[in-house]
């Protein structure tokens, strides 16, 4: 009995984490009610630095070096519209001490339509946060 307990836990944690697409997590207060064609792709950059940061968005990955849009920011985070349902390649370029530090990440902005896990039926945006904070050097 309690093999077939272990093995049901086992196949629920399955379901339930396998798929980012499938996750049954949202967040209702980002909810929209119509389907969106941008999405709000927000960026995560390094709030020790206070300086304007070169950024640059490329369609698909690095090494394609197609480069879809630039942007300048001076803030801890920023926000920027994309098509939904590509890949994107993002960078930001910081100067410390000399050096020359690039971060990346990447974002694929899709969106999910969910019945009932919220008080209305409505449309979810998600993959749509990059992460470009510098870990190193402290």
């Amino acid at each position: 009995m309690r093999h077939y307990l272990i093995i049901l836990l086992y196949i629920s944690g399955i379901f339930l984490f396998s798929c980012e697409e499938d996750s049954p997590f949202i967040n209702c207060d980002e909810c929209l009610q119509t389907e969106p064609l941008n999405a709000t792709v927000i960026l995560k950059l390094d709030e020790r630095r206070n300086a304007i940061v070169p950024v640059e968005v490329y369609s698909g990955f690095l090494e394609e070096n197609i480069n879809f849009a630039s942007f300048r920011f001076g803030s801890p985070q920023a926000e920027i519209q994309l098509p939904l349902n590509s890949l994107y390649t993002i960078t930001a370029t910081y100067t410390y001490e000399g050096r020359t530090y690039t971060a990346v990440d990447t974002a694929y902005p899709r969106v999910k339509f969910s019945e009932d896990q919220c008080d209305d039926p409505c449309y979810y945006v998600y993959d749509n946060v990059a992460d470009l904070r510098i870990k190193y050097p402290d």
